[in-house]
């Protein structure tokens, strides 16, 4: 429909997916072959790509990483099960965290500054109160983190990619989330995979989605050059 209203190709593809193109052809995986592309929005996400080509799967829905079951009787999932892998690492998951420890009555500078308002709690607020030394913010971050690394030690015992990018809200947090997930995907991942492996946050951050969105135009016409 759109193709034929502007009479130009249109393409149509998951942001996780093309978030992860963005990353090989413009960032910090930059011809890596085998990567994970996990990206943290509202929910997580996760862009594959192998021998260099995006894996979709057999009909276009691979990479649904955030809704690997890891607890059952664990928190809701916007998809409507419980305790998928993003209840317990997405944005949500760190201001979750947060809110709770902030109704327990534990001190923190976050009530500061969101001005009480526990609304406003987001990723980049609680990134701001642990770079401040906030300890509130730190577990939440840490606690998020070694729940990240058990879930990404799984894709890499799976998978046996050459790196792992975190992108979207995981990147601001990369400086406290990343020691800790590689700490945890040492415990967890078998030794032969882990040893290639890299992690890495985003060159992109929030936005690898739009240079995605320009990756996915390169990347057809390098593999269909007559498009």
């Amino acid at each position: 429909m759109w193709t034929r209203r502007f009479d130009v190709p249109v393409f149509v593809e998951n942001e996780a997916n093309a978030a992860a193109l963005g990353e090989y052809y413009f960032g910090i995986a930059h011809n890596v072959q085998n990567l994970i592309y996990l990206s943290a929005g509202v929910g997580l996400g996760g862009g594959i790509i192998i021998k260099g080509r995006l894996f979709r799967g057999s009909s276009g829905y691979a990479g649904e990483v955030g809704h690997m079951t890891v607890d059952p009787n664990g928190e809701l999932c916007g998809c409507g099960k419980r305790g998928c892998w993003e209840t317990v690492v997405g944005p949500r998951a760190i201001v979750r965290r947060v809110k709770k420890a902030l109704e327990s009555g534990a001190e923190s500078q976050i009530g500061t500054l969101v001005e009480n308002d526990l609304s406003r709690i987001d990723v980049g607020v609680v990134v701001q109160a642990a770079q401040a030394g906030d300890l509130v913010a730190q577990t939440a971050l840490e606690q998020v983190g070694v729940q990240l690394g058990i879930g990404i030690g799984n894709l890499v015992n799976t998978f046996n990619p050459e790196m792992v990018v975190l992108g979207g809200a995981l990147s601001l947090a990369g400086p406290f989330l990343l020691p800790v997930v590689e700490e945890t995907v040492r415990e967890h991942a078998l030794e032969q995979p882990r040893k290639i492996l890299e992690i890495a946050a985003s060159a992109h951050g929030e936005e690898a989605c739009v240079m995605g969105a320009v990756a996915l135009v390169v990347d057809e016409i390098l593999r269909e050059p007559s498009f």
